[in-house]
């Protein structure tokens, strides 16, 4: 038989095993184990356990509790990270909040499970059986293409003053601390205004003297505050003191009131770059040259009016987008920016405790063996997950040098350093996505969710390819591209699958799943406590199917949804899914 016939047996088998698992959940039958079938002892322990019992400990004993308790060291995470399952959505991005699971080896006639070092008694490995835990079995995480909106018009706010002309987002982020959209914008001629917002429908324009339009004082363009060229430092030409060009504008929560808000952007050093490296001994990055622009930053108390900082803070020519970020566990700034080696495009990172001083960025991303060899990487609008500091996403450019065509592509993150891809298609440029014939696309750093619960980023299409003539066949529009509340990515089966989500406090009553499924098919819960012990009541045979397309689908049993006896306590959650997808999820009153 040819290894595809017997890929194909299996996964006819697999599918049949399955198939049977999630009727028996929709059924309200017997509880099998996660990833196998429920050996006979086991069956036998279940159907004869009282209703009921064990409750007074926290939950009903059985074979996959006896296990975890005995090989659960394995799952170290779970005493390192304490996750808290609440209002804030928990979104499925990656696999960081699903359990890998293990295999536990167990004495086939008595069921206990054996030492992986210490002395037993079993003389034949035929009497081990090998039962999986939590293992996850029939999922996949795939991204979610976004939907074209409007554009900046559209979307934010008409033109108001002269210089609101072909207005576009430079950089949209939301601030924690005061509650408000930050939105830096440009207009007409490039310079970038300022404006901000508690509803994103209302926009205020804090009018200032920093920059002045055809006569009038006051604006709110941003500008530089500057006491004489000498004030400009190592600039090559005030005229360049431009901040904001080619960086990303970020709030600094370490920083003193009047830098709290920063950003890099590139100009030329004077007198030149090569000869600035050996005056000051910086470190030259090979992507610049004599004539090239260098990174500099500047401070700003307001946002709006702006320090440059005297001195480049990094000799490396980026040309495209770059972000920084301070990162408060790290009480590290972190920077992503362009990258040139060995002849591609990739992101690059680089890290300081000081804004003015930083070393040259290593490589971060860049396309794998897996994947196309005439594939680019770079332009990474970078954002903290919209109300998760701990998750952080890129929407990265993604150029196919071979058809000189680009797509927009989700990259994840745990700590800000190791980036992956999300499986699936493009989020923007897609196959399935309006821009699939665009010329070339790249986002804005702007994913933000609006009061309504949507998610949105900012991007420009070109009418041509990159490398295309430009004169007379440029020109690009910018548009909003939009997902439903945490729809970025999520967890699907096409046929029967199951997982276990990580150890979680819970913060609330009730446990609400965003989520959509085929008519045929659905999800349901199973909670287990701590030591993962089936919660009386709240059991695959008492979980009620939860199907359709639904951001705020409640979890029930039985027709119940209170779960006020568990609140506070730490919960493992048992899914079981067929032809469905999870996006998040989260706990309510």
């Amino acid at each position: 038989m040819s290894n595809d016939a017997i890929g194909r047996l299996g996964r006819r088998w697999s599918g049949r095993v399955w198939m049977a698992s999630f009727v028996l959940c929709l059924i309200a039958a017997a509880r099998p184990t996660a990833g196998a079938e429920a050996p006979k002892g086991q069956q036998q322990q279940e159907q004869q356990q009282p209703e009921g019992a064990g409750a007074a400990a926290g939950g009903v004993e059985d074979e996959l509790s006896k296990y975890f308790q005995s090989l659960g060291h394995y799952i170290v995470e779970d005493r390192k990270v304490k996750n808290e399952l609440g209002r804030t959505a928990l979104p499925f991005l990656d696999w960081g909040f699903v359990q890998p699971g293990f295999i536990a080896y167990v004495n086939k006639q008595t069921r206990a499970v054996l030492p992986l070092n210490d002395p037993h008694d079993v003389t034949d490995e035929k009497q081990v059986a090998a039962v999986p835990v939590a293992v996850p079995s029939g999922v996949r995480i795939r991204t979610e293409p976004a939907a074209r909106g409007g554009t900046f018009a559209q979307t934010l706010f008409e033109a108001k003053f002269p210089w609101e002309a072909e207005c576009e987002v430079h950089t949209l982020l939301f601030d924690e601390a005061d509650q408000r959209y930050k939105l830096w914008y440009r207009t007409k001629g490039e310079p970038i205004a300022y404006a901000e917002s508690t509803d994103f429908k209302t926009w205020d324009r804090p009018m200032r003297e920093y920059r002045a339009y055809e006569g009038q004082k006051q604006t709110n363009l941003i500008g530089v505050i500057a006491d004489g060229e000498r004030a400009l430092g190592d600039l090559r030409d005030a005229n360049e003191a431009r901040p904001g060009a080619g960086g990303a504008f970020f709030i600094d929560p370490s920083a003193s009131a009047d830098e709290r808000y920063k950003c890099t952007f590139m100009a030329h050093v004077k007198p030149t770059t090569v000869e600035y490296a050996r005056q000051s001994a910086m470190p030259l990055s090979a992507m610049t040259d004599p004539p090239s622009t260098v990174m500099f930053g500047a401070v700003s108390a307001d946002g709006i009016g702006w320090r440059v900082l005297p001195r480049p803070i990094m000799l490396h020519d980026a040309d495209t987008l770059t972000c920084a970020r301070y990162d408060t566990l790290l009480k590290r700034y972190v920077m992503y920016t362009r990258l040139y080696e060995l002849g591609r495009r990739s992101v690059g990172i680089a890290e300081t405790t000081d804004f003015s001083r930083w070393p040259l960025p290593m490589n971060l991303l860049s396309a794998g063996a897996g994947e196309k060899p005439s594939v680019d990487y770079y332009a990474p609008a970078f954002a903290a997950y919209p109300g998760r500091a701990e998750i952080f996403v890129m929407m990265c450019l993604a150029y196919d040098r071979s058809i000189d065509r680009s797509q927009i592509r989700l990259a994840t993150s745990r700590d800000g350093h190791a980036f992956h891809f999300t499986p699936g298609e493009a989020v923007i440029g897609g196959e399935s996505s309006a821009e699939r014939d665009a010329g070339f696309l790249s986002a804005q750093p702007s994913l933000v969710r609006t009061p309504d619960g949507r998610m949105v980023v900012f991007y420009d299409a070109s009418r041509v390819p990159h490398k295309f003539p430009r004169h007379r066949f440029g020109g690009s529009t910018q548009y909003a591209a939009w997902w439903p509340a945490d729809r970025l990515a999520g967890i699907e089966a096409d046929g029967a699958g199951e997982f276990t989500i990580a150890a979680m406090t819970l913060r609330g009553n009730r446990i609400v799943l965003n989520m959509k499924s085929q008519r045929a098919g659905g999800i349901c819960i199973e909670i287990r406590d701590e030591k993962f012990r089936a919660a009386p009541g709240r059991t695959f045979a008492d979980a009620d199917n939860l199907s359709g397309d639904n951001a705020a689908a409640t979890a029930t049993w039985n027709g119940q949804s209170d779960l006020r006896e568990l609140a506070g306590r730490t919960i493992y959650l048992r899914v079981r899914m067929r032809a469905a997808k999870l996006f998040a999820i989260t706990a309510s009153e």
